[in-house]
């Protein structure tokens, strides 16, 4: 089983490509405006449900429902920083929590991780990916994907198993791809997605860290 690591103990990420960084945040996590990032948020899940290409859900979430969602294991989010921070390659979330941030401008994109099973098989881990729909098209999907191999082996975490990528999302499959991940299972007629009248069918992949002493990301 997982021993639990917090969240906001694992050092940021920066991503040169972006000229941005990756912290990881929880429930506990001490954030100045909070509630403007869980609205964020709340606008970035709900877009890319109302799209209904990529993810399961139908309904929109509530704030209470996007807080439980992202906030209740552990949620990394992509930042642009203010420049007199930015100077520093290697951050902690601790360098956020007097930061004035308007986070509809500076927040990236987002994934979660959390456990895929419970108990004894709760070292697996899955993960969701969001991409802020005003900034797409610029990379940031893959960043998010390597921050991911750096985040989830660091949480304590020994795997990760994606449940549901549906194959009409060939960006996503063509990602996990090229980094390694291999698809072990395929779900027939698994979603109904929008423009399609047929179900369309979903892949299963899964992905072993390195032992951390391994892990370049």
């Amino acid at each position: 089983m997982r021993t639990h690591v917090a969240a906001d103990s694992i050092p940021g990420l920066y991503s040169p490509v972006l000229d941005a960084h990756l912290f990881a945040i929880d429930a506990n996590t001490q954030l100045r405006k909070k509630d403007s990032l869980l609205e964020c948020l709340q606008y970035i899940v709900n877009t890319t449900i109302e799209e209904g290409k990529t993810y399961p859900f139908s309904e929109p979430f509530g704030l209470d429902e996007c807080r439980e969602y992202f906030f209740k294991h552990c949620t990394v989010i992509c930042v642009k920083v203010p420049a007199i921070v930015r100077k520093q390659s290697t951050l902690g979330v601790d360098a956020l929590k007097d930061l004035d941030i308007d986070w509809k401008e500076a927040l990236l994109g987002v994934f979660y991780v959390k456990p895929n099973y419970a108990g004894r098989c709760s070292h697996i881990c899955n993960g969701g990916f969001f991409v802020h729909p005003a900034k797409r098209g610029q990379g940031i999907g893959r960043e998010l994907a390597k921050a991911y191999l750096y985040f989830a082996p660091r949480l304590g975490y020994k795997s990760s198993v994606f449940n549901l990528v549906f194959a009409t999302n060939t960006a996503s499959v063509r990602l996990w791809e090229r980094l390694n991940f291999t698809r072990v299972g395929v779900i027939k007629d698994a979603a109904f997605i929008k423009g399609r009248k047929e179900p369309v069918d979903a892949f299963v992949y899964q992905y072993t860290f390195p032992p951390l002493e391994k892990n370049t990301v």
